[in-house]
């Protein structure tokens, strides 16, 4: 990285002989600056067929059965689809527009990618309209996109995320140029599009606007009433998303609203657990080490936070630990919001002056991005072949199938293993086929499972062949599955990621194909 990519580029052009040439040069530097991390940053995605993000095969059997619903004689025997107007649909309504020109794994695959790349741009132009420039340390903020809640596939939500870090970062830019009128009108649309994406993101956009309305007027002397009314006010045209979602809250399942559970030992876990995706040393190591410049931030004299910055991820920070565990049927709300607190920090961390520090800090910063975009795309890559490596028999299951399927998964609390849970699912993506952990999506609204098909089977687990250490009883091993199966529902047993030594041996279980990996049998009906 040259010296004028360094923190103080712009800084730099200022004091420059020929003060207009150096800022120009900067802002080029800056350009390719954030150029390059947004290269960097949609790397780790690219190569893999489908992006192994946990959950993520769940959400694209749901875009299969929204697309071929009406045409499919199999999804009709077994779901009821519609589209309802609720906070949780930005990759759905992206992939549905473009799956016709891609298909359903193409399409998401494209969306999916746009997710780094609207985190980092808003940071990017965050950090531009604070600092007056896009100090390299923007970098560490940007290592947190890939963080534990994007990895677990809660891709409406991250999709959000992203685009309310855009549209802050917009906020800021049109209030530097005093084109408030505009700001406030380009807030209704834009913030209900934040909102439909998924209405956390939507109230994440608040929180940001919200403080930073009120510590701009604290900054200028103004007393506290009049600084909450006037941020309150400026937040105005954010609120149009509050009637649909008044009926959307109404239409939930009875205690599905919220579920509080504060747990001191949970929140300490999810902030240093933030950038989980596979070997824990690299991630828990990642984690302390932002932590730790973040703390020097705090000691060293050339090092400072942006005041106004720091009081909005400050408040994200009391949101996170205000956050229930569950929230209008999304689980794992508060995971959710905080590796953003950390992002958010970072973003607020800046040089305030040059020095050999500042300098080894910027280029310690990019440094540390690439690496970690190369760690991500390689445990990515290793995920996705071990999970096509088993979907091979997925081309063997005939199309319009009833499947259950039992893949071997780590304990939930770990990321080390292939990531099987909902792999499974792509079969019904790429066969029309019925799988067993089709569940009712109460925060969607726009899937329903015919209760015959669910009956003992509605919830996401009854695939999932756990360790002994934390399996959840005997319906967790493979005799256990066997002898729950109801007689007729399912026509194929299929076992994923299960190393041959435990297949089962069977005479009402016939061997369809095999790999070293996955065997998929026809389920011979008893006589």
């Amino acid at each position: 990285m040259s010296a004028t990519t360094a923190p103080d580029a712009l800084a730099d052009g200022a004091n420059s002989r020929w003060p207009m040439a150096a800022r120009a040069r900067a802002l080029v530097n800056q350009r390719n600056f954030i150029i390059l991390l947004l290269v960097l940053g949609v790397t780790p995605l690219l190569l893999p067929t489908v992006a192994p993000l946990i959950d993520l095969p769940n959400h694209m059997s749901r875009y299969a059965i929204g697309l071929e619903y009406r045409t499919s004689p199999y999804f009709k025997q077994w779901f009821d689809f519609r589209w309802v107007l609720v906070g949780n649909l930005g990759v759905d309504l992206l992939v549905t527009w473009l799956a016709p020109l891609f298909g359903v794994e193409g399409a998401t695959k494209l969306v999916i990618l746009t997710i780094p790349f609207l985190t980092i741009a808003g940071i990017g132009l965050i950090a531009r309209e604070v600092h007056g420039r896009i100090p390299a340390t923007a970098a560490l903020a940007a290592v947190v996109t890939y963080n534990f809640a994007f990895n677990f596939g809660f891709v409406n939500y991250a999709l959000s995320v992203g685009v309310a870090l855009l549209l802050f970062g917009v906020w800021l830019w049109l209030g530097r140029l005093g084109k408030s009128t505009l700001r406030a009108w380009l807030s209704v649309p834009l913030g209900f599009v934040t909102w439909v994406c998924h209405a956390c993101g939507w109230g994440i956009l608040g929180v940001f606007i919200f403080t930073w309305e009120f510590a701009s007027e604290r900054m200028q002397g103004v007393d506290w009433m009049r600084s909450i009314l006037r941020a309150v006010a400026r937040c105005l045209p954010l609120t149009t998303p509050l009637l649909p979602m008044l009926f959307w809250s109404n239409a939930l399942p009875h205690g599905s609203f919220a579920y509080f559970d504060f747990s001191p030992s949970r929140k300490i876990a999810i902030l240093i657990l933030a950038l989980r995706n596979g070997i824990p040393l690299i991630d828990v190591g990642s984690m302390l080490i932002l932590w730790g410049i973040g703390t020097v931030g705090i000691i060293r004299r050339d090092l400072e936070f942006d005041r106004r910055m720091t009081a909005v991820a400050a408040a994200l920070l009391v949101t996170f630990l205000l956050m229930p565990v569950n929230l209008m049927g999304s689980g794992h709300a508060d995971l959710r919001v905080g590796p953003y607190v950390v992002m958010l920090f970072l973003v607020a961390l800046r040089p305030s002056s040059e020095t050999r520090f500042t300098r080894a800090l910027g280029v310690f910063s990019v440094l540390f991005f690439a690496v970690q975009m190369l760690y991500h795309a390689v445990v990515y890559e290793r995920i996705n072949r071990a999970q096509e490596h088993v979907l091979e028999a997925a081309e063997h299951i005939p199309v319009g199938a009833r499947v259950f399927a039992f893949a071997s998964v780590e304990c939930s609390a770990s990321m080390k293993g292939n990531r099987m849970d909902h792999v499974h699912r792509l079969a019904m993506v790429r066969r029309q086929a019925f799988t067993n952990g089709t569940w009712p999506y109460p925060a969607s609204q726009t899937l329903l499972v015919h209760p015959d098909m669910v009956a003992g089977y509605g919830d996401e687990s009854s695939q999932l062949y756990q360790p002994k250490d934390c399996r959840e009883g005997h319906r967790h091993t493979i005799d256990g599955a066997l002898a729950s199966l109801p007689p007729g529902r399912f026509q194929y047993f299929w076992l994923l990621d299960v190393p041959p030594k435990e297949w089962p041996v069977r005479s009402n279980l016939s061997p369809i194909w095999h790999n070293d990996r996955t065997i998929l049998y026809r389920i011979v009906p008893s006589a």
